[in-house]
């Protein structure tokens, strides 16, 4: 089963097509993350999880987020989480602002609780 976070909803285009019309041969959940962040996406995981009996996922998410994901969905998920990296060709500069932001990003993590 794949399971798609949409965390922006109707204005991603491509993601609601993919969620609206389905053409795959396998069952696709696609969801709308409440708050529409990491920390949303790992408590719809974790009632995912407790609904389906899922002892192992795999997350897909970008590159520099893999680690702060991690962080995140680990305190939410009890199963075997594996952790996958997107391709993709980043500029430095996009790395410097994407390090900026996921730094930013494991302050929130840090301060949450659960």
């Amino acid at each position: 089963e794949v399971v798609v976070s949409n965390p922006n909803g109707a204005k991603d285009v491509w993601l609601t097509d993919l969620c609206d019309h389905p053409r795959y041969e396998f069952p696709v959940t696609c969801f709308e993350p409440d708050p529409p962040t990491t920390r949303g996406e790992a408590m719809e995981l974790r009632r995912l999880a407790e609904q389906r009996g899922w002892d192992s996922v795999i997350v897909v998410t970008f590159v520099p987020h893999v680690s702060r994901a991690r962080f995140i969905l680990d305190r939410c998920f009890d199963g075997e989480l594996i952790m996958a990296a997107s391709p993709a060709d980043i500029a430095l500069s996009y790395w410097a602002w994407a390090y900026a932001y996921q730094t930013a990003g494991y302050m929130r993590a840090f301060s949450h609780t659960g």
